[in-house]
């Protein structure tokens, strides 16, 4: 149905669901169209109708493959694709395009859409790498958390060969750099056995802002069974990024839970804290004091494996022998694994799982024993 109102059927298209119109049967102005759809029984379904405009002027297309305003994660490289189509009756256009940062000043340079998200565009200019690209290329920590960006993309349209001007127009995109969480971590292992008294010292070192502000720390350990907190006040180490345990007074046979919270840069108004946390059981056995590196995988809990990547952990402790094994609810036969190739324990201290090995979704843990004469000690990683 045209501007001019008057019906037209386009023969090649009844009975499918795919209308096909040359550009030059195309009027120009506002066009609707129509869609029904009549099923087997010859039951009639709601008329669905489209609306195009075509222009008396030849522009270029732009596609984007996302929504003109979103989300995205500064701490990383942004690549905004996009792909530019010369006008649909040129076929012997070339295309120029040009991408931008637009503020709140640029309003009137805008497509209407777009006019009006500009009182949110930031002020802060984000350097464009490449601007004369199709694709809008952002490097990570140009944009400051939570603030929302405007970008513009103005393409052209020439012809190649009498280099005669075809047409232009602009889109206009927001982007909003969200604010990721602090990311806490505690090296070792999510479950230890200790010796009391200990030497040993829980290292929360590898904890950090994404955003690469600093952070501080705030430990606390508390009894698992009675709830009791264990005093700290005179302990200085409760601030920092280590907590020495020899300070503390801990009863031999007892289950604590030591917990540190990470507090990153407060942003827009909300704090931004979070904790890890490790269980200790305490023994008198002289056993060896154990920990778990991670040589390869996820070192906080909050962190995910990809099915397609390895996990490599290593036990650290002075023990004649370790014992690997998977005690979580999800079974893992380390027979057939060592069978198949896709994973190497024994009595050494390293348990390396190839890609392959683990279910994608399944949630694992894994617990070392290190054995030393007739004393041991056991840590897990989950």
């Amino acid at each position: 149905m045209g501007s001019d109102t008057n019906l037209k059927t386009y023969a090649s298209s009844i009975n499918t669901s795919l209308l096909y119109i040359e550009p030059i049967q195309l009027p120009v102005g506002d066009n609707a169209f129509q869609l029904t759809v009549i099923d087997r029984f010859g039951k009639v379904s709601n008329v669905t109708s489209h609306y195009v405009t075509k222009s008396s002027v030849a522009v270029p297309v732009v596609y984007l493959p996302v929504l003109q305003r979103f989300d995205v994660d500064p701490t990383i490289d942004v690549i905004i694709r996009s792909q530019l189509k010369p006008p649909c009756e040129s076929k012997k256009g070339s295309i120029r395009s040009v991408w931008s940062q637009v503020f709140s000043s640029d309003a009137n340079k805008l497509e209407p859409t777009a006019r009006t998200w500009a009182t949110d565009f930031n002020s802060r200019v984000v350097p464009v790498a490449f601007p004369n690209s199709t694709h809008l290329f952002i490097s990570n920590g140009t944009m400051y958390p939570g603030e929302s960006y405007g970008f513009q993309i103005v393409y052209t349209s020439w012809d190649s060969q009498t280099g005669s001007f075809l047409g232009s127009a602009n889109t206009t995109i927001m982007v909003t750099a969200k604010i990721i969480p602090v990311v806490a971590s505690i090296a070792g292992g999510y479950e230890r056995t200790i010796t009391v008294p200990t030497s040993v010292s829980l290292d929360a070192s590898a904890s950090y802002d994404p955003h690469l502000f600093s952070v501080s720390y705030s430990w606390s350990v508390m009894e698992v069974s009675t709830s009791t907190v264990v005093d700290m006040r005179s302990i200085t180490s409760k601030t920092s990024a280590a907590l020495d345990l020899s300070s503390l007074s801990l009863n031999a046979s007892t289950a604590y839970l030591a917990q540190v919270t990470v507090t990153g840069k407060t942003i827009q108004g909300a704090a931004r804290h979070t904790k890890e946390k490790v269980y200790l059981t305490t023994t008198s056995n002289s056993g060896p004091d154990l920990s778990i590196n991670v040589i390869f995988g996820p070192t906080h809990s909050q962190d995910k494996l990809n099915p397609n990547e390895k996990l490599s952990l290593k036990a650290i402790a002075r023990a004649d022998s370790f014992l690997w094994e998977c005690t979580s609810h999800v079974s893992l036969d380390f027979s057939a694994l060592n069978a198949s190739g896709l994973l190497r324990s024994g009595p050494d201290s390293q348990l390396l799982v190839l890609s392959g090995g683990l279910t994608a979704g399944s949630t694992y843990k894994f617990q070392v024993t290190a054995i030393s004469g007739t004393a041991s000690a056991t840590a897990t990683y989950q």
